[in-house]
């Protein structure tokens, strides 16, 4: 579904308050910058555990606001790039990699633009955090946009506010004020809203568009991106004082006076390996018990008679076929296979459809 007018008007608006609130956020207490030069990582120990080690991955962290934590992935070793919408926030991320020497792309783009300028099954890992998925109204393109900068065996990862969070009252937090689902991707409007990382400064205040989703849209959204879910997990903590009623049970969890319940979720999934060889066949014709190399990640290994055409078609012929042929990927493990029958035949198929 493709956004309205009045949806993309009310992007520009939320846009316009990350522009005015990112310089703000800079200097507060609440992102502690002068820690994270010192050395520090702005990273929670619920997304450096889940993810593990990322030396030498090609990470893509969407949303990712001025860049701390796109380079504190930096710092742990990955090669991150960061999107987000806002002009001035990726002014300050950039100026904070050239001043902390820490190498790290950023790249200005709506979400829903992408991928834009960066390439496609590019990413080992693509990555966003907390309190992210209220700024967009709809979920599909930001699934089918992951998915398609993913790499094949690369990894989805999200870290999440959950809805059940988010339904309490800002005050108190011992009453459901907001709905659990969303109503036709209606926003709440937020009017008079401050910034949750300083309030207390001088600041003008302003009006925000949110949109609900629940645990069901995020995890269909994904798996409708074709891309393969491999767990959810929720936290009965969050690792940030996103609320004035949370208290901290030790360091870095705050949790709230009711019984346990879930304050963040997280979820894992991971884009299928591809089955098709896109590669010209290096060979016309084969026969018995011999393999052809498709490409230097893919070989194809047979026990029948075959003949290829320039097209990328080829014809299995033999009084019987009871063989197996496999795609063996990269790391030797078997992607697919198809195995025949028995009877004289014949079968023409192009190499993408097995």
């Amino acid at each position: 579904m493709s956004l309205s007018p009045l949806e993309r008007e009310q992007l520009a608006a939320n846009r316009h308050v990350w522009d005015c609130w990112a310089p703000l956020h800079l200097t507060s207490k609440f992102y502690s910058v002068e820690d994270f030069i010192a050395g520090g990582s702005s990273l929670r120990s619920i997304e450096t555990s889940e993810l593990g080690d990322v030396l030498d991955k090609r990470l893509l962290h969407l949303q990712c606001h001025f860049g701390l934590d796109t380079l504190s992935w930096a710092r742990l070793g990955a090669d991150a790039v960061g999107v987000d919408n806002s002009e001035v926030a990726i002014d300050i991320a950039r100026r904070l990699s050239v001043d902390t020497g820490i190498q790290a792309d950023f790249v200005c783009s709506d979400l829903y633009a992408l991928p834009g300028p960066l390439d496609r099954d590019s990413f080992d890992i693509v990555f966003s955090s907390y309190g992210v998925l209220s700024w967009l109204p709809d979920l599909e393109p930001w699934a089918s946009v992951s998915a398609a900068l993913l790499k094949p065996g690369g990894v989805f990862y999200l870290v999440e506010f959950h809805p059940l969070l988010d339904m309490l009252d800002e005050d108190t937090g011992t009453r459901f004020e907001f709905p659990y689902f969303g109503a036709n991707r209606k926003p709440l409007v937020l009017r008079d809203e401050v910034s949750y990382a300083d309030p207390d400064a001088d600041q003008p205040s302003h009006t925000l568009y949110q949109w609900i989703h629940s645990l069901g849209d995020v995890v269909s959204a994904l798996a409708g991106a074709g891309l393969t879910i491999e767990w959810l997990h929720e936290f009965d903590y969050s690792p940030y004082a996103c609320c004035p009623w949370l208290h901290e049970r030790r360091h870095n969890e705050y949790v709230a006076d009711f019984p346990a319940a879930p304050h963040v979720f997280s979820v894992k999934a991971r884009k299928p390996v591809r089955r098709a060889a896109t590669d010209t066949l290096s060979k016309t014709s084969w026969s018995t018990d011999s393999a052809v190399s498709v490409s230097r990640s893919m070989t194809i290994f047979f026990r029948y008679e075959c003949t290829a055409s320039p097209a990328n078609q080829f014809t299995m012929s033999r009084a019987r076929y009871d063989a197996t042929m496999a795609f063996v990927g990269p790391n030797d493990a078997v992607m697919g296979r198809a195995a025949g029958g028995t009877g004289a035949r014949s079968r023409t198929a192009s190499i993408a459809e097995i």
